[in-house]
């Protein structure tokens, strides 16, 4: 009877099959979440974007002419975005949503973004009116990281009692 048990204790460790799912990629949500929940995504939630008066000559926005796709780090959670615009003037992000409305996240809830192949990352300091918050460029990243803060100023002026931006 021991010999019995013996081999049959040998015989389970050996015959066991291993069944293993494959490496992927967990950076991001599956792409049915968001054909699934389109609008309804958490990114998507924030204001209306209002746009500018068409006087206003120049553009605040990086890209300048058109929509870039990128990544939202919005609550620490990655979302691929087709449609974004960085508003330097405001210092906010444009997001398109599939229904085509434009809004703007609840921006404290975004940590980093990426427009093609530029990152940015928000910056912090402990002083809620700090001059210094918001979002920077990531130049380069390593022991040493170079930052660039892109800002647009709005310059007005009146000639012959009419207002110019």
């Amino acid at each position: 009877m021991p010999k019995k048990l013996i081999v049959l204790f040998i015989f389970g460790f050996t015959c066991h099959t291993l069944f293993a799912q494959a490496a992927s990629d967990t950076s991001h949500l599956p792409e049915p979440f968001y054909t699934t929940f389109e609008d309804g995504l958490p990114v998507y939630s924030g204001r209306l974007f209002p746009g500018y008066a068409s006087q206003i000559k120049g553009s605040p926005y990086l890209p300048a002419e058109s929509w870039a796709s990128g990544t939202v780090q919005y609550n620490n959670i990655p979302y691929n975005i087709a449609s974004l615009k960085y508003n330097t003037y405001t210092d906010e992000l444009i997001i398109q949503t599939p229904s085509r409305f434009s809004i703007i996240p609840v921006n404290y809830r975004i940590s980093a973004f990426s427009l093609g192949e530029k990152k940015f990352i928000r910056i912090d300091s402990l002083r809620k009116t700090a001059e210094g918050n918001g979002f920077y460029e990531l130049i380069a990243e390593g022991a040493l990281s170079v930052l660039a803060k892109r800002k647009t100023t709005l310059e007005q002026k009146i000639e012959q009692m009419v207002l110019e931006y």
